[in-house]
């Protein structure tokens, strides 16, 4: 793939094995059509890693949950705002909840894999009158490790029933 410099505008931390990334992707996002999709960040002259894209289309940003633990991990997770990744279009599938309008919904995801169901719900709760019941079942393993509380919340409170599972 052709690798674009996007820069860093913000960083926190999730957990304290998840850090949040959101990268100005400009032109680029025009690439994020769909929830769930990829891109690919090259860090140095490592080989490329996927990381699906937590945010829901639409917008300027790329945003990354980044599980520590990996070389390429631990070095995306030491950049610092000001800072440039080197980041793919966006790329693959992803969940077109589109085509599920007037349908009940079910997610499930444990780990970092919440990400990209993330942005999933981010598009049901902009639509939420099109669906029927939506559930999301999250695991992780240990009770800190609960990924973007704040937005389960507002999920919850847009009649979303959010399981949270210990796995």
């Amino acid at each position: 793939p052709i690798f674009h410099e996007l820069e860093i505008v913000r960083t926190w931390d999730e957990t304290t094995r998840c850090r949040g990334i959101l990268l100005k992707a400009g032109a680029l996002s025009r690439t994020h059509t769909i929830a769930g999709q990829c891109v690919q960040v090259s860090v140095g002259d490592g080989t490329p890693t996927s990381f699906a894209l937590a945010n829901a289309p639409g917008g300027e940003y790329f945003e990354l949950l980044v599980k520590r633990g990996t070389a390429v991990a631990d070095a995306i997770v030491a950049q610092r705002v000001g800072h440039v990744l080197s980041v793919s279009a966006a790329s693959g599938r992803g969940y077109d909840v589109g085509a599920h309008v007037g349908k009940h919904l079910l997610f499930v995801a444990v780990g970092s894999g919440v990400a990209p169901i993330r942005a999933a719900l981010g598009v049901v709760v902009a639509r939420r009158a099109r669906f029927g019941e939506v559930a999301a079942y999250l695991g992780q393993r240990e009770p800190n490790d609960f990924v973007y509380a704040d937005d389960m919340e507002r999920f919850a409170r847009q009649n979303m029933r959010v399981v949270r599972v210990l796995s």
